[in-house]
């Protein structure tokens, strides 16, 4: 599937693959984010990059979860290396981080060849493929009020090799990138993050970013940002809600429904059955991940519902169920 145009058009170039031009500000980010899933196994996948240039540090975050597991120490995968040096010369377009996490650029902004090497545990070799361009975030917007942001959907294809099985990657999921001033901590005013998104196989796919702030097991919340794509065409979401239903016990996400519409009129609808169940927790905020089984607008997709909390909200919400 050729990349296709959308509402609004795409911002970005060749030269945002590569590494910004900064302030002095320490708090300079650039992330590397890839998913990826094994529908037949409930699988999901993480490789993700954080990288501070002037601080010369970095952070990579490689794992895989399903069904079995919900703690870092329960999953078939997790590492997580905090701070980790980086070469003053370097280039993200082909770029490794010292956990061995790679990526190399095939095709500006629409296709990358990603490598991970854990001992004889876990190698991934994937190469991933844009379906469409990368939809720019509004800057300014929460939670990305200081930084630039995209998102895009691509076809991930290769293999996994876990503890010496092979294991086939052939799927639909998203990707993102963002770079500018991202402090160590979540801001005061930071209100309950849910990013959602789903592709089916036959390209039919959203991302969703909206806020929650009640912590029952049954909330909803209003979408402040996001994108459909239907038909070779992505665009903009105008408005929307979703109604999250969680696990009394575990608090993790086990049923959810978005409702949106586009800055054309077209009303678009997304229901998810989460399968597998994730507590990624990192120095900002925990961040749940529930792999769903998506019915995208009456297709059959695969993606996340992403719950992000403070510690103290996820705390509190245990204690109140």
């Amino acid at each position: 599937m050729s990349k296709q145009a959308g509402i609004p058009p795409c911002p970005y170039g060749p030269e945002d693959d590569m590494f910004h031009d900064y302030s002095d500000d320490v708090w300079e980010t650039e992330t590397t984010w890839y998913s990826f899933n094994v529908p037949e196994r409930n699988l999901g996948g993480w490789l993700y990059g954080f990288i501070r240039p002037n601080l010369g540090v970095c952070t990579a975050a490689v794992f895989l979860y399903d069904e079995l597991g919900f703690a870092p120490w329960e999953v078939p995968f997790y590492e997580h290396q905090v701070v980790q040096p980086i070469r003053d010369e370097r280039d993200l377009r082909d770029f490794q981080y010292p956990t061995g996490y790679s990526i190399k650029m095939l095709d500006p902004l629409m296709r990358y060849k990603l490598h991970y090497q854990k001992d004889d545990v876990l190698t991934v070799d994937l190469d991933w493929q844009g379906i469409m361009e990368p939809h720019p975030f509004g800057k300014g917007k929460p939670p990305f009020e200081k930084a630039s942001h995209f998102d895009q959907m691509g076809h991930v294809t290769g293999s996994l090799v876990l503890r010496g099985e092979t294991i086939a990657v052939d799927c639909y999921s998203v990707r993102d990138r963002s770079w500018g001033p991202r402090q160590e901590q979540a801001p005061p005013s930071f209100e309950r993050l849910s990013y959602n998104h789903g592709c089916s196989r036959n390209g039919t796919g959203f991302v969703t970013i909206g806020h929650q702030r009640d912590f029952s097991n049954i909330s909803e919340g209003e979408i402040n940002h996001g994108f459909w794509l239907q038909d070779g065409r992505r665009i903009q979401l105008a408005e929307g809600k979703f109604r999250s239903e969680r696990d009394r016990k575990r608090n993790w996400i086990d049923h959810i429904e978005i409702e949106a519409t586009d800055e054309e009129g077209t009303p678009h609808h997304a229901t998810g059955q989460a399968v597998s169940h994730f507590a990624w927790a990192t120095s900002r905020w925990v961040n749940a991940l529930n792999l769903c089984r998506w019915d995208i607008n009456g297709e059959e997709g695969w993606g996340e519902a992403q719950d992000v909390w403070q510690y103290g909200q996820w705390s509190e919400a245990l204690r109140r169920a």
